[in-house]
């Protein structure tokens, strides 16, 4: 009886990665292109945090940037170069990956980062799913306009949702 389950088990899961795989290969080649461009830029936005090189940073940064931080502070340009130097990212994994175009000018990465950081003498091992908004500009050149990173809670100390009240 087990051997059925499992084999329709094995199946969906096949069925699942052939649609994600046929979902890659959907994606128009200009698309699929600035999703490679935008993923190997937040790869050297965090590169550069962790060489602790705010010029890097600062070119890849829109004037009018915003961050939600993971302490859910909002925290402008100006906010985040007083501080930059009181982060020490000690090390980091950039996994899970999604990509949206949302515009002409406009597309979304998020991904999992699992980073071992302070921040003025605290800190340590955390996790988060982060969210980056990009922009393209006149010029062509693509920058962060908005970053938010959340925390990955431990499933024990997740909120639970309460119901609505009914009137």
């Amino acid at each position: 009886m087990t051997m059925p389950r499992t084999a329709t088990i094995l199946l969906a899961l096949l069925s699942l990665a052939l649609v994600s795989a046929a979902e890659g290969e959907r994606k128009p080649k200009k698309v699929r292109e600035l999703e490679k461009l935008l993923i190997a830029q937040e790869q050297a936005l965090t590169a550069a945090e962790k060489r602790k090189d705010w010029p890097a940073v600062e070119k890849m940064l829109a004037e009018d940037f915003l961050e939600i931080g993971g302490d859910g502070n909002l925290y402008t340009k100006q906010k985040v170069a007083e501080f930059f130097p009181d982060i020490n990212l000690i090390d980091y994994k950039l996994s899970e990956w999604q990509f949206r175009r949302l515009g002409p000018a406009t597309a979304l990465v998020a991904y999992r980062a699992d980073v071992n950081f302070t921040f003025r003498g605290q800190g340590g091992p955390a996790q988060f799913r982060v969210a980056t908004l990009w922009a393209q500009q006149p010029t062509g050149q693509w920058l962060v306009k908005f970053h938010q990173a959340t925390p990955i809670q431990p499933a024990s100390v997740q909120p639970t949702p309460t119901p609505a009240k009914s009137e």
